[in-house]
């Protein structure tokens, strides 16, 4: 493609683009905010290109070989979780143990949420398209 980012791709369909740091959680809640918002008062879609680095392979059995241990060093070192967290210890009112028992209730819910969704019956055939858009 001729454009450096995917973003700018949005133009030539009428609607606005933006890229932001997808490894900074505030930038990408602001632009996301102002995207919705946009949409919600009648002024067409958004792109967002939330720029990040892929931690992981294509598949489990993926090693990343073609990723320099070095890239992935920096890029690891800019972990957003890792960087939020200590956002909130340095810019708010939170200690560690505010964000252990913050931890601990997210893995809970990711937890719960995957037991139910294996329990979870199969939708039905006739469901198959739906909320799928052409």
């Amino acid at each position: 493609m001729k454009n450096t980012t995917v973003a700018a791709r949005a133009a030539s369909y009428g609607f606005r683009g933006e890229t932001v740091d997808g490894n900074d959680p505030l930038a990408v809640y602001e632009a996301a905010t102002q995207a919705v918002e946009e949409c919600r008062i009648g002024r067409g879609p958004v792109l967002l290109e939330l720029l990040t680095y892929r931690r992981t392979g294509h598949s489990r059995r993926d090693p990343c070989h073609y990723q320099p241990k070095e890239e992935r060093s920096v890029w690891f070192a800019k972990d957003p979780i890792v960087g939020f967290a200590q956002a909130l210890l340095t810019f708010n009112d939170l200690d560690q143990r505010d964000l252990d028992k913050i931890r601990e209730e997210i893995d809970h819910e990711i937890e719960s949420a995957v037991e139910q969704a294996k329990v979870a019956p199969q939708p039905p055939v006739d469901e198959l398209l739906t909320d799928v858009y052409a």
